[in-house]
């Protein structure tokens, strides 16, 4: 069926999927669209001020989805590394490195601390100096015996801007 607006087929074996947003005063209603390259949304009705106009139905094939499903995929990976890169800088470590870090703490406060430790160029301190070589020594483990560099104790101290 495709996306239909005003009594005219828009998009035809390309929408792939569908959705409701709900607003604080009404919904809108969005198709995304794939074209083999790029995805985007298109709104096709909304309940603004009473306004519905269009409809739309998920019409791609399972090949076309499933190639949608790639494409998010790939999107989601360039995004992760470009994130993972930007973190790296100043660490004197590689992003594959900051990814392990990541894998073992998520996309938190905790993390974030450590990646502050990690680009301290003069520590006045012995012990976040000391912290900050085990994390080093363990991203560099391939198979590191914990699970995690450092004790919760020495992140606390880290994470509160103790020392």
């Amino acid at each position: 069926m495709s996306v239909f607006v005003d009594g005219k087929e828009l998009f035809k074996g390309l929408v792939v999927a569908k959705y409701e947003y709900n607003g604080p005063n009404d919904s809108d209603f969005y198709a995304v669209i794939f074209d083999g390259e790029t995805s985007f949304e298109y709104c096709y009705a909304s309940t603004f001020s009473g306004n519905f106009w269009g409809s739309a139905t998920v019409d791609a094939s399972p090949e076309w989805q499933e190639k949608y499903r790639r494409h998010v995929e790939f999107e989601r990976l360039i995004k992760f590394r470009r994130r993972m890169i930007e973190l790296a800088e100043g660490t004197g470590l590689h992003w594959t490195y900051i990814s392990k870090l990541y894998k073992a703490y998520g996309n938190t406060d905790r993390l974030s601390a450590i990646i502050r430790l990690l680009k301290t160029k003069r520590f006045r301190s012995a012990f976040r100096k000391d912290i900050a070589e085990k994390i080093r020594a363990w991203v560099l483990e391939e198979n590191p015996r914990y699970r995690y560099p450092i004790s919760a104790r020495q992140l606390s101290s880290i994470y509160n801007g103790y020392y």
